[in-house]
């Protein structure tokens, strides 16, 4: 065998040593897996967000979430771990999910299947208006009528 023959049978030895080599070797049961990439998303329908980065939600209670995943159409939101339902529009290579925000909640996240969870917005209910909370004051000051009157000029 000539130089030529030893050169190709070792490039190919070779070729097939490293296809080994960089081939994973099978996962053990106890191996945990990989996390996944964790989500990018963006929330917006906020009345105003804190320095917390809390947010307090609009009159409406509706915040818009948008997922940059090939799979964010099938992304599933929760508010306070129990999934919500969500309306889904495909935008800019993502999707926008609309979910209304029941009272009390605390926190919206998102998820895909197999994928990383975002972690989430913390939320709380929209303020009461001033006027509101100036009927209520007159209210428990035994003003009933008072707090009534103020609402109907206020409000109407």
């Amino acid at each position: 065998m000539n130089r030529r023959g030893i050169a190709a049978i070792g490039a190919v030895l070779g070729a097939v040593g490293i296809g080994f080599a960089l081939r994973r070797a099978p996962r053990r049961a106890d191996e945990p897996r990989a996390a996944p990439p964790p989500l990018a998303v963006e929330a917006a329908g906020c009345a105003q967000v804190d320095a917390d980065g809390v947010c307090e939600l609009a009159a409406d209670r509706a915040l818009r979430i948008w997922i940059a995943s090939a799979g964010a159409a099938s992304a599933r939101v929760f508010v306070d771990d129990a999934p919500i339902e969500s309306h889904v529009d495909a935008l800019d290579g993502g999707a926008r999910h609309r979910v209304v925000v029941p009272p009390g909640a605390r926190r919206v996240t998102a998820r895909i299947d197999g994928g990383a969870p975002w972690g989430g917005i913390r939320v709380v209910d929209p303020a009461p208006a001033k006027v509101v909370e100036e009927a209520r004051a007159r209210q428990a000051a035994g003003d009933a009528a008072g707090a009534r009157s103020m609402l109907r000029e206020r409000i109407a």
